[in-house]
């Protein structure tokens, strides 16, 4: 179940992979109505770093979320918020796992009525955390093995 939020567009988006949409619970307590759409939700990035990010592509034939992209202001410096949750289909009373908190870094749409949504984990580490540490970058390092 993916949530897309920004301060600029009309609703906050409700979607889920099943058909006919889905009544879930935040695990707040907040119940929510979430519409059926068909989307995939794929790792963006290699997992030889800590960079965390996901594409994320829709079928938009309604061109819905191109219409909301168009009314964000390209100027501001708000990002928009896409929260995944897992729900186990049995029990929608809370969710699985998550929320994960994602930002939207950039948005594209096709002529084949897909938008895909490029997203990542906020960057809390920004003292470059998660280098390679190899032979060549630091030779001394071969005296260790």
């Amino acid at each position: 179940m993916i949530t897309i939020k920004h301060s600029q567009i009309s609703q906050d988006y409700n979607v889920v992979k099943e058909v006919g949409g889905l009544d879930v619970t935040f695990e707040d307590g907040t119940e929510v109505s979430c519409e059926g759409v068909i989307f995939e939700c794929e790792r963006a990035s290699s997992s030889d770093d800590l960079d965390v990010s996901f594409n994320i592509t829709f079928d938009d034939q309604d061109d819905a979320l191109k219409g909301e992209a168009d009314s964000i202001d390209l100027d501001t410096d708000e990002e928009v918020q896409i929260e995944y949750r897992i729900f186990m289909k049995s029990d929608t009373s809370e969710p699985a796992y998550g929320p994960i908190k994602l930002y939207g870094d950039s948005m594209t749409a096709g002529d084949d009525g897909q938008v895909t949504i490029a997203a990542s984990v906020p960057s809390l580490v920004v003292n470059r955390c998660g280098q390679l540490y190899t032979y060549d970058r630091f030779p001394m390092l071969k005296a260790y093995l």
